[in-house]
């Protein structure tokens, strides 16, 4: 069945529940539907992709979600922010499923925005970048004793690389931090040139970013594209949002 959706309107932000396996038709119609709202009504939007099998939520993120506005994925649930510059929650149900991720959201963008990377390095968009990537965050995390976080940081960093040798195809800052018991991994590029077709096989690095990290996702930052994503210290945090 191809890629469908309810949409619930209610409330301050808006919902959007997302079933089915995506094809091109159907992402480019959810990416117009997400296009005219971001136009008319600046809201943020919160995206269950909980129907949609978990080897495609990745590549629904990437090609229909991601061209608009900041995202952030935490599981199977992506929020789309508009307003990434304001952060004020005071109206919202405290403790909803929104209000956690909006939080969360500025915390990412504090920590990848706000604090100076201890490792960081600039790569050029060609053969071998993801094995220097992997290099930067081995050196990190054997500097922090994180032995444990060692293999999946690796795996994500590389997937991050490739991502953006595949669509953007910039020089690249790559940046590895840790704040408050959670380790942050970023590439640093140019504005994305293409958001990729819904099989493509570039959207297998996504994918493995989005089995592998607690939360993920595209910062826009000026003129500069942030994709990063984020393990916590602790195995029992993973996939948990910040309270």
């Amino acid at each position: 069945m191809p890629l469908t959706w309810h949409i619930d309107s209610g409330g301050i932000g808006v919902h959007i529940s997302l079933q089915g396996r995506p094809d091109a038709s159907s992402v480019a119609t959810l990416r117009a539907l997400l296009g005219r709202r971001s136009t008319k009504r600046r809201r943020d939007v919160t995206v269950d992709l909980t129907a949609v099998p978990e080897s495609d939520q990745a590549s629904v993120i990437q090609s229909a979600l991601a061209p608009h506005v900041t995202t952030m994925t935490c599981g199977s649930t992506a929020l789309l922010r508009h307003d990434t510059t304001s952060h004020t929650t005071g109206t919202r149900a405290a403790g909803t499923l929104h209000e956690r991720m909006s939080r969360a959201e500025a915390r990412v963008r504090y920590a990848l925005l706000s604090l100076v990377p201890p490792f960081h390095d600039v790569l050029l968009p060609l053969p071998g970048a993801a094995r220097h990537a992997r290099d930067i965050v081995t050196g990190a995390c054997a500097v922090w004793d994180l032995p444990h976080l060692a293999a999946p940081a690796t795996l994500i960093a590389s997937g991050l690389v490739n991502h953006v040798c595949d669509h953007v195809a910039t020089m690249m800052t790559v940046i590895v931090l840790h704040h408050d018991k959670v380790l942050y991994l970023s590439v640093r590029s140019g504005t994305m040139l293409d958001s990729g077709s819904p099989h493509a096989d570039t959207n297998l690095d996504l994918t493995l970013i989005h089995a592998s990290a607690s939360s993920w996702g595209f910062l826009l930052d000026g003129g500069d594209l942030v994709t990063w994503a984020t393990l916590p210290f602790s195995s029992s945090d993973h996939r948990r949002l910040p309270d």
